[in-house]
């Protein structure tokens, strides 16, 4: 009877609904979702919330990069070379900051500052 017990217990634990995530968490989850989706002001907020969150969460370059594509997108390249200056400078050797030189080489040129994409 014990074994049945526990063995229900363990069905019916496992049926229980997913605990909610971190505040982060949702942040982040919600702020790729909404780049994905091209809701790049809801993007900005997101990533911006989670990076407000822990500086030490080892997403942070990759949410950087991300609120920088969405500030790109809503053509505020100020902002977003801004955040890409900072993910060059704090994670070097990252596919992050590789990413980051391109995007920034892009607003030059876009700027039409092609000396300072090279």
């Amino acid at each position: 009877m014990l074994v049945a017990v526990l063995i229900l217990a363990g069905l019916l634990a496992s049926c229980a609904p997913i605990q909610t995530r971190a505040p982060q968490d949702r942040s982040f989850v919600t702020a790729e979702r909404a780049f994905r989706q091209g809701h790049y002001h809801d993007a900005i907020r997101s990533y911006q919330a989670f990076l407000n969150q822990d500086s030490s969460d080892p997403r942070v370059p990759r949410a950087l990069l991300g609120l920088s594509r969405s500030l790109y997108e809503v053509n505020d390249t100020g902002g977003a070379a801004l955040h890409l200056d900072r993910v060059v400078r704090d994670f070097p050797g990252t596919g992050e900051a590789e990413q980051a030189q391109l995007l920034l080489a892009r607003i030059a040129v876009d700027e039409g500052n092609a000396n300072r994409a090279l």
